[in-house]
Parts: C-alpha cells; structure tokens; sequence
C-alpha cells in the first residue's frame, strides 16, 4: 500500500456529482479516470441501506430505485448544507446528505485502493458555482468523514476549462460552460481576473435536467403501449417492476439516439398480472426530440439571460464547453450552437471532463508536509518554486539555498523520482 504523503502534489480529483461521480488523477502527465467494481469510469450517486444495516453504493444501490424507493437515495447532493434528514425505514438508520456524499467518497476512495493499491488522504473535489459557505463547508466534512483529511475545494466549471487546457494567461475573452447534469443545470461564465481563472456570473436550474428526459420519454412509452399494444393502467405502488423495467428502457433508447436515428425498444413481463405482457417498437430520434425540446429550449433561454445581464455579444465569447451526459444528445448540441450562435466544444469526454479537470488542478497543488529534519553534513537544502502543471515544453525554477555556505563548486541537477519530465 503506498500512503498518499509520498507525493509531493495531490494529483487526485473527484466529481462529486448529483447523479454521478467520478475520480481521475494525474500520473507522468497524463490523466487517467479511476475504474470502478463494474469497470465504469463513472459511479451514481447513490446509496441504499437494506435489512440488515449494510450500505450500497452506486450502480447496484441505483438500480434499486424503484423496486426499493424508500430505502434508496439519489440526488442528495441538492440538499448538501441543509439541515434535512434522509430516512431509511427497513433498518431504521437516517443520515444527512453530507453523510450520503460521504459513502460515495468512501467508494471511489475504495476504487482508487483497489485501483492502484494507494489509500489516499488528500483529493481536490468539486463544488458548483452557486454552492455557498454551508454547502462547501458541509462538502468538506464529507470529505473528512470519508478519510480524506485533505480537500481543496474547485468550482465545476473551472475545472471543465481546465480539462480543455485553459489557463488564466492564455484565456482570450469569455468562456462560457454549459453544464446539463442528471438532475440541475448551470451556466457559467469564466475569465481571467487577477491572473487567476474566476467565474464572474452563473445562472442556472437545480430542478432541471437528464432525469426530466428520462420521465418525459418514460411517461411516452407507457402511453404508446396503453394505446397501441394494450397495456392497462399502472399503479406506481404497486406496479414497481413495470416502472423500472419501462424506465431502464427509456434510458437505453434515450442513449441509443445519441448516436443512431433510431432506438429500438423491446419490452417483456412487467411483473405481477402483466407477466406475458410483451410488446417493439421502433422509436425515432425526432419523436425523442420533440419530448424534450421544452426543457432544451429553456436552458439555452437561462444562457441567453445571463449574456444579456452581463451586457456580453456572442463575440465576446470565444468558446463554450459542454458538461454533463445528456450534452451528448444531438438536439442539445445544435440547440446551444443556434441559440448561442458560438459553436460548442466537446472533444473531452462530457461525463467525465470536471474530474479530469480537478485532477489537473490536483497535480498543482502542494500536499501537507511535515517539517523535514536539518540535512546532514555534507548536503544542502534547496527551496525551488515552479509550476507542476503547465503546457509549455519548457519550464522555469527559481530557488535558493536554505544555508549560508560557499557554492562555488556545486551542481544543481533537477529530476523526478519516478523518470518523468
């Protein structure tokens, strides 16, 4: 097991999102996205306590939703800073949403052991831009309840500008970050103030997002089959495998439309009383679109306000990054394009950009270290200041010698531990 003390920087850093979360850290320069059990790079945020006391987390605990509503919970990060307590009535046991966000740190932090064999202590993690002091302050206790002693605080949208190699003196004009998670969105805009990356205004929904899509198509599957193959009316407490199994396919054929004209949607045995029930069709990207196309519409109304509020043109900004999952859908694409008239960038992986991000960020921030004893006779003690994280092929070091002694014979040689530039 190698501690996390060990490394000079933090190079660790988590999305702690509402409906998903991820950790990526940076190695030799390159960022790389820690798998999970399921071998996803990506974990829900969820967490389901059952029977006996024992606590799930992420894929299996989401897939409970449903048939377990009352025992599993998701989106709790919405609720971080508050005072409301979250009930598990089988085995009895309440927690606070920073406690659930805790047990899906101890996850990743669980992936990264696992992983690479390392127990980390310290990692950035990520806040939305509208989180005050309660909710990053109840994010830090998260943090510390998971074993992560140490954990610098980065706004979501600075790392997704981050992820795409922005820096504060390279930043030509605004940029703009459209982030459409599973459950809120958030618009942003990025500049460089004091020489540091600063977001200057946001707007947003944190009521409005991918699960809004996965309910509008769930509610147009279950009338498609009522009316064209004979489903009859569902009850939602009772019905609980019929809503999951419809809602599992809603969120397949909305996946499928990202990439094709066209999903096809197969449904069989919907529980009690509808075991034989089995019904295809085919469902069509413009049929998808033209259930969402409101919730689109209003994100790219939510982005134009906040141009217009700060007085800003479109030529004012010279990029907009998409964050989140449900960028990946065409419509949202061409919807920010047209609406925004500025051509959105997507080259990084939307899911996972803030973690990368973060992790880059990580990679520039100095780890706690315990005073260093006195050098032996003989050697010296150098202090050297330079940027770990930087996109220039070259790099200045500025230093000085922490002892009065003659230099005139000595020889400074510079290199990493572990072979990398």
């Amino acid at each position: 097991m190698v501690p996390s003390m060990v490394r000079s920087t933090i190079d660790f850093g988590i999305d702690l999102g509402t409906t998903n979360s991820e950790i990526a850290f940076v190695d030799k320069g390159q960022v790389n996205v820690i798998r999970n059990g399921f071998r996803d790079e990506i974990t829900p945020s969820a967490v389901r306590i059952d029977r006996k006391g024992s606590i799930i987390v992420g894929k299996l605990a989401f897939n409970q939703r449903v048939d377990d509503k009352d025992n599993t919970h998701t989106q709790f990060k919405r609720l971080m800073g508050s005072q409301q307590i979250l009930n598990f009535p089988t085995s009895g046991r309440q927690m606070k949403p920073e406690e659930l966000s805790a047990e899906v740190l101890k996850s990743l932090r669980q992936d990264v052991l696992r992983e690479t064999g390392e127990e980390i202590t310290a990692s950035v993690i990520t806040v939305p831009a509208l989180f005050e002091i309660p909710q990053c302050d109840a994010t830090r206790r998260a943090a510390e309840m998971a074993g992560i002693t140490c954990s610098p605080l980065l706004q979501e949208p600075i790392a997704a500008a981050l992820s795409y190699g922005f820096q504060a003196d390279s930043l030509d004009g605004f940029l703009f970050v459209y982030d459409l998670g599973g459950g809120t969105f958030d618009a942003s805009l990025i500049r460089t103030v004091e020489g540091r990356l600063r977001v200057i205004d946001h707007a947003g929904d944190n009521f409005l997002g991918g699960k809004d899509f996965d309910e509008r198509l769930l509610d147009y599957l279950v009338r498609k089959l009522q009316r064209e193959a004979g489903l009859r009316a569902l009850d939602p407490s009772t019905d609980r495998k019929a809503f999951a199994k419809l809602l599992a396919e809603a969120e397949n054929g909305k996946i499928q439309l990202s990439n094709s004209a066209s999903a096809y949607i197969s449904i069989t045995d919907l529980g009690r009383g509808l075991e034989d029930f089995e019904a295809s069709f085919e469902l069509t990207r413009s049929e998808y679109e033209t259930l969402i196309e409101p919730f689109v519409r209003k994100t790219v109304e939510i982005c134009q306000r906040l141009l217009d509020a700060n007085h800003l043109s479109k030529t004012a900004v010279s990029r907009v990054i998409l964050v989140g999952g449900p960028t990946l859908t065409p419509l949202v694409r061409s919807a920010v394009e047209s609406g925004l008239g500025i051509k959105p960038e997507f080259k990084v992986d939307p899911m996972t950009i803030v973690a990368r991000g973060a992790a880059l960020f990580a990679a520039s921030q100095r780890t706690p270290q315990v005073q260093s004893p006195r050098p032996a006779k003989g050697t010296l003690r150098l202090k050297l200041a330079y940027s770990p994280v930087s996109q220039d092929t070259e790099t200045d070091v500025a230093g000085k010698v922490e002892e009065t002694v003659d230099l005139a014979h000595a020889r400074v040689e510079i290199s990493r531990a572990d072979g990398g530039w």
